[in-house]
């Protein structure tokens, strides 16, 4: 019967023109077994395109094991006993004993990941020579940065030159950009661009018998690592969804990534100015009428994430990702519905930078504000900037500041050998020592480092 329903729903999608030749990996959703043949998809001929610069990414990133990868392509799984000096000793699932391996033998290791996830109180540096990294940021003293690379107080204290620093971000709370619960009689922060919209029983509505789509948008500055959420009602009302990290809020939204609900398909397609789907991914699901949608993704590696009611549909990353976006847009083909549409900044990342503000340090506020002009300290309590003009000197809470950006200086990503973390950063340099649940790498900008192995996803060996 589960298979009878997934055929009939991918028989609709072909008899509409969804589901024809460029070949995108499809899977059931709920309890059901994931469909196991692949499937084509593209949509109609005309003003859309498939360009494939999505790649789809494993949804199960953690591993049951470490792993090492071989210059000469073999794979052992198992586990890391300790690294000395470019020896990796391991513990193989299906050898003997403990295996030696020279650096010069190894591509890749990876670790298994020890943490349910990021810590959003962990602070971030990121260096002019490249590279991004977590710390908990103390203070700054004179022109160094005091910082630790553990959580505990006593764990070694850092000392880094800020003029090797291109930004940090600090932790906290994710700064809330937008909220919206459509309660009627208050004010909306959507404005509608096509068709027309009313809040209705506490749910943002497009009304009207036209089938053609309806777009309302409101002015929201993405950078960083995002996350999206919304709630769509799909009740005899058709499809909808959202673009995020829009250009424009005109009738092509471009660019931007568009993702909704139509018929039974996830669909995401990436957006440019002049209204061409670039990329496409497609996912038939079970819908509920009542569908809520979370959506991360990061603006500098690209990588997204989407969920549909708490359960993980895709993990894709784009290959050129949109680094920033001013509006996101409510997408409604005939009468859909949305409740709840909260939009956050997570931070981390570049921040997208106007041309007066480049040259200049930046403070970023989690309530959408922007201080420029000299960094002259960072405590515990507080972050000391002489504002630009007449502002003076000002003091803002450190709780409520999102990220410092240095000015005239730039954080080339890392590349070469190093160490990748769990949060998508990566510190280039050698790997010294591995053991006693503690990873110690040398870099050029900051010497060695000793950092908790629950935070490292693999490391990579000079080739």
């Amino acid at each position: 019967m589960a298979w009878r329903r997934r055929s009939r729903a991918l028989s609709v999608m072909k008899a509409a023109g969804l589901v024809l030749a460029v070949s995108v990996p499809l899977a059931a959703y709920g309890p059901d077994v994931p469909v196991e043949e692949v499937w084509g998809v593209v949509r109609r001929a005309g003003r859309y395109h498939v360009a494939g610069s999505f790649e789809e990414l494993p949804l199960a990133r953690l591993r049951e094991s470490d792993a090492v990868f071989f210059a000469n392509g073999d794979v052992l799984s198992g586990r890391v006993l300790k690294i000395d000096e470019d020896v990796v000793h391991f513990e193989a699932k299906m050898v003997e004993g403990t295996v030696k391996i020279p650096f010069e033998s190894l591509k890749r290791l990876e670790l298994q990941r020890r943490l349910p996830g990021e810590d959003e109180g962990d602070d971030e540096i990121a260096l002019v020579e490249g590279g991004r990294f977590r710390v908990s940021i103390e203070r700054t003293e004179g022109e160094n940065l005091l910082y630790r690379t553990g959580s505990s107080s006593d764990s070694a204290r850092e000392v880094l030159p800020l003029d090797r620093i291109a930004c940090v971000a600090l932790g906290g709370e994710p700064q809330v950009i937008l909220q919206e619960e459509f309660a009627e009689g208050t004010h909306v922060a959507f404005v509608k661009d096509q068709g027309d919209w009313v809040v209705d029983q506490g749910l943002f509505l497009r009304i009207g018998s036209t089938p053609h789509e309806a777009k309302a948008y409101a002015n929201v500055r993405q950078w960083g690592r995002m996350r999206y959420c919304w709630t769509l009602d799909t009740t005899k009302r058709r499809c909808g969804g959202m673009y995020i990290l829009a250009a424009d809020q005109g009738a092509s939204a471009g660019d931007a990534y568009q993702i909704y609900l139509e018929g039974n398909g996830l669909v995401v397609n990436k957006v440019t100015k002049r209204g061409r789907f670039q990329s496409f991914f497609c996912q038939v699901t079970s819908v509920k009428p009542r569908a809520r949608f979370e959506v991360e993704y990061n603006c500098e590696t690209g990588q997204m994430g989407i969920w549909l009611d708490g359960r993980r549909m895709a993990n894709l990353r784009d290959r050129s990702p949109i680094a920033s976006g001013k509006y996101v847009v409510l997408r409604a083909v005939g009468n859909a519905a949305f409740d709840d549409v909260r939009v956050e900044c997570l931070g981390g990342g570049g921040a997208a930078l106007s041309e007066e503000e480049k040259g200049k340090d930046v403070v970023l506020v989690r309530n959408g504000d922007r201080i420029f002009g000299n960094v002259k300290g960072i405590s515990e309590g507080e972050v000391i900037v002489m504002a630009e003009g007449e502002g003076g000197e000002v003091k803002a809470d450190r709780r409520m500041v999102s990220q410092i950006v240095f000015g005239g200086r730039t954080s080339p990503a890392a590349k070469g050998a190093g160490i990748v973390f769990w949060n998508a950063n990566r510190l280039a340099g050698k790997v010294r020592s591995l053991g006693d649940h503690a990873v110690v790498v040398e870099n050029e900008t900051v010497g060695k480092l000793t950092f908790d192995v629950a935070w490292v996803e693999e490391i990579v060996f000079e080739e």
